[in-house]
Parts: C-alpha cells; sequence; structure tokens
C-alpha cells in the first residue's frame, strides 16, 4: 500500500486538487453552470416518476434515463443541505460527472502504465488543461463523460482481451448515448482478422466466439431496454430514434457552418429552435437533409476498410470513428467534442512525438473554440455575423484537420 500510495502520489495529489477544485466551483459559481441537460424531460421524469410521458419525444436511449434516476438517490441524502430538491439534484450530478472524468483519466494513466512522476504529471495536467479550456460548466452540465467513460474503458479491456467484458460495457455506453455503436464495426473486424488466424483454434470454435460477442452485446442491450420498459414504454423509448431523424440541420455542424456563410449574404435564411437545437432553414436545407445520413454512413465504412487493412491500430480508427460520426453529423453540439478526449490523449501519449504534440495542439485549441460560439457570441451567429462565423469555421476546419494525421 505504501509503495502505491508513493508510486502514484503526483496522480493522487493531482485528483485531490481537481475534485477540490470542482467542489469550488459547485459552491461559490453555482451561475456559471449551463442549464443544458438539466431541463430535459428525462431529468423531470427521474425526479417526477409520476410526470406523464404521452406525446412526449425523449432525446436519449433509456441507458440515460436510468443514469439520471441513479442521482436521486445521493440527491435524496443531500436535500437537507440545500434550499430545494433540485439543487441537490444538480450537485450530485455535476459531482458525479466529475468522477467519470476522473475515472478516465486514471483509465488512461494505467493503459499506459505510466509510473514516473514526469509523465504522470504530463497526464493529468493534460486532462486538467483540457477540463479548464473546454469549460469546466459545460462538462459539468453534460452527461457526455459517462458514455465516454464506459466507450474508452470497453476499448481498454478490448486490448486486453477482455471480449465479453468490452461487449458488456460498450452495449451499455450505446444505452446511454448512441455513438459508442460506431466502435462495434471495428471490434467485430478486429475479432473475425485474428480470431481465424489463430492455429490453435477450430473454425468451428472461432464462429462461437464471435457469436458470444454478439450475443453478450445484444443482450445487455435488451436487458437494459426492458428493464426500463418497467418505468418508461417501449413505444416511448422508440421515439428517441425518431427524434433524431426529425432533426434539421444544426447551424454549428459542418453543414450548417457553409449554409451560415451562405445566409451571410442571404435575408433568405432563418435560425429555429427545434429538436434541441438552432438549427438553420431556408432554400437548399431540405436538398441536402437527405443525403447527410448516407455520407456519415460512407464516412464511418471507409474508417471500417481502412481497420480491416490495418488490423493492429485499433486505438487510431476508433477514435477516427468517433470523429467521422461528430464532422458528418446534422447536429454538432460542442458537448460532443468530449467524446473525443480521452481517446486523442491516449493516441498522443502512446507515442510522443512532435506530430502528436501539434495533435494535441490542435485539439487544445478546439475545445477552447468549442464553447464559445454557442454560449458567448450566440447571437452574432444566430445573425449570420462574420465574427462568430470566423470562429465556427475555424473550429470545425481544425477539427477536420486531425483526420490527416
Amino acid at each position: 500500500m505504501h509503495r502505491f500510495l508513493k508510486t502514484y502520489s503526483p496522480t493522487i495529489i493531482l485528483g485531490f486538487f481537481f475534485l477540490l477544485g470542482v467542489l469550488i466551483l459547485l459552491k461559490f459559481i453555482p451561475e456559471g453552470f449551463i442549464p443544458l441537460d438539466q431541463r430535459g424531460i428525462f431529468w423531470r421524469f427521474a425526479y417526477e416518476p409520476m410526470m406523464n410521458l404521452e406525446g412526449r419525444t425523449l432525446e436519449y436511449p433509456i441507458g440515460a434515463w436510468m443514469f439520471f434516476k441513479s442521482i436521486t438517490f445521493p440527491a435524496y441524502f443531500l436535500k437537507n443541505f440545500f434550499s430545494n430538491p433540485w439543487g441537490a439534484y444538480h450537485f450530485s450530478f455535476s459531482f458525479i460527472i466529475s468522477l467519470f472524468y476522473l475515472a478516465t483519466w486514471i483509465t488512461t494513466l494505467v493503459w499506459l502504465k505510466f509510473q514516473t512522476i514526469k509523465k504522470q504529471l504530463l497526464l493529468g495536467g493534460t486532462f486538467i488543461l483540457f477540463f479548464i479550456i473546454a469549460n469546466p460548466f459545460l462538462i459539468l452540465s453534460t452527461f457526455d463523460f459517462v458514455p465516454t467513460f464506459f466507450a474508452f474503458l470497453s476499448l481498454f479491456l478490448f486490448q486486453k482481451d477482455k471480449y465479453i467484458p468490452n461487449a458488456i460495457l460498450l452495449a451499455l455506453a450505446t444505452t446511454v448515448k448512441w455513438f459508442p455503436g460506431v466502435l462495434l464495426p471495428i471490434f467485430i473486424i478486429y475479432l473475425l482478422q485474428n480470431k481465424l488466424r489463430k492455429k490453435e483454434q477450430t473454425p468451428s470454435r472461432n464462429t462461437k466466439e464471435l457469436l458470444k460477442y454478439l450475443f453478450s452485446y445484444t443482450a445487455t442491450i435488451i436487458f437494459i431496454i426492458l428493464i426500463g420498459s418497467i418505468f418508461v414504454p417501449l413505444n416511448i423509448q422508440g421515439g428517441s430514434l425518431l427524434y433524431h431523424t426529425d432533426r434539421g440541420i444544426h447551424n454549428e455542424s459542418l453543414y450548417g457552418n457553409a449554409f451560415d456563410i451562405i445566409a451571410s449574404n442571404s435575408e433568405k435564411y432563418l435560425i429555429d429552435l427545434n429538436y434541441g437545437s438552432l438549427n438553420i432553414e431556408g432554400p437548399g436545407i431540405n436538398n441536402v437533409l437527405p443525403f447527410i445520413f448516407p455520407i456519415m454512413i460512407l464516412g464511418l465504412l471507409f474508417v471500417y476498410y481502412r481497420s480491416y487493412k490495418n488490423k493492429n491500430n485499433i486505438v487510431h480508427y476508433s477514435l477516427l470513428a468517433i470523429l467521422i460520426f461528430i464532422l458528418l453529423n446534422k447536429v454538432l453540439s460542442p458537448q460532443f467534442l468530449f467524446w473525443l478526449i480521452p481517446f486523442v490523449i491516449y493516441f498522443v501519449f502512446e507515442n510522443l512525438n512532435k506530430k502528436n504534440i501539434i495533435i494535441l495542439a490542435i485539439f487544445g485549441i478546439i475545445l477552447l473554440l468549442g464553447p464559445t460560439v454557442p454560449f458567448y457570441m450566440q447571437e452574432s451567429l444566430i445573425n449570420f455575423q462574420w465574427e462568430a462565423l470566423s470562429f465556427l469555421t475555424v473550429r470545425n476546419l481544425l477539427l477536420g484537420s486531425l483526420l490527416l494525421f
């Protein structure tokens, strides 16, 4: 125990100050928090189980509701310390998100096997720096680090040949938000390539192992959906898919960015708030919408093809799959960038060289610009003014540039 504390004392100290900083933010600057998910139906339903959901559209899968519901338990024990129940709930939520962020940091440390003081300080300092520049209030106001942690941990377990735990965790992550599902084909491709090449295993055994993997993934999702149906009916759960199908082009996405530039010289475009985002409407929008999903699928298929040709670089292609999903989606909320944080950090620190340091610096700028437009220049963007358009365009171009490395 003494040896463990001595070896990892830099990370323990940094982790302590990180959590202390979170508590200071929660206690002394509560007005800085951005009420995004904290105003959503799932939040209210988690705390008000008698709420009638009929006719309502839910944005997230059922695993998200389970997470929101779990927050009610620590909130119950803390309610006497706050003037209203929601205060206890928001505090519990944000602090637990900080724990998920710390857990992602620790997973990265364990995976990289960093034990020297210098390496631990570099890694911890990077996580803390990214937490600050990405806007800590935004990170702690959203639940994106829950599926991010589970997806990243599942990749770690996969690299350790823990395939069934990987499948279960990946399924869990997918039931919280959809994006971890883009990693599944990469894992299947890897299993097909490597399992079939092991001479000591027969084809029938290889098939059984792959089927066992797919069964574990599918069964976990079905189990979570069925458990969730006790509280949220299946027909309402299914509405979360239609929710995203019916969404328009978000004005911060790559497509929206292009239309924003066109709109700056036209009076025929406007911004409308619907489906939880500010979407652009005007000439050509409806013509582009049907092509967005196929374009995203083609982008992912290209990544899967490259992963098939380069089977030993699974972390790189996992990062690229998530990046493609973000870039080619019709919605690009700033919190989507958080999904990339542990994958980028691990990719860079696994092979720290000048090229990867540039990647880290570019990503830091992306995180810094991420919340700038939606939270500090939103009026400028809504009016298609050049100040906000410049920041947004630079952010999206830098995000796209990560595909080149």
